[in-house]
């Protein structure tokens, strides 16, 4: 503690910062929030293309596969494929592409990554404000 039992720095706090200064410092923040604002929505754009980009690839690999195929029979008769359903389910998996499927996969956490990056750049510059 200081001398006369007063806390450190309490001198400092009774000053107050001057107007102009405060001012140039809240600017300051705020520029920074609309250009991290401004970047993490740029990048959920990016994401949602490569989603579209990643499923459209996923379609078409699915429909030139067979896997189309097997899908569409699994859900027209589905009582009737599930007396094959060990047949039905091991043919889905050797049609199927991985590449596609990892593709797939990776865009669609790519895209709740940004997605939630966005959510929390926001919340947090409310929280600011």
């Amino acid at each position: 503690m200081g001398i006369n039992n007063e806390k450190p720095f309490g001198r400092f706090a009774r000053e107050s910062a001057p107007e102009h200064l405060r001012g140039a410092v809240m600017a300051r923040i705020a520029r920074a929030q609309r250009r991290s604002l401004i970047s993490s929505l740029a990048l959920e754009v990016a994401s949602v293309a490569v989603a579209v980009l990643s499923f459209s690839h996923l379609y078409s690999s699915f429909v030139s596969s067979g896997t189309y195929s097997y899908l569409s029979l699994l859900f027209s008769d589905g009582f009737g494929a599930l007396g094959y359903s060990r047949e039905l389910m091991l043919s889905i998996a050797e049609s199927a592409s991985p590449l596609a499927l990892a593709g797939g996969l990776g865009a669609l956490l790519f895209l709740g990554w940004s997605t939630l990056r966005v959510v929390s750049i926001n919340s947090r510059s409310l929280r600011i404000a």
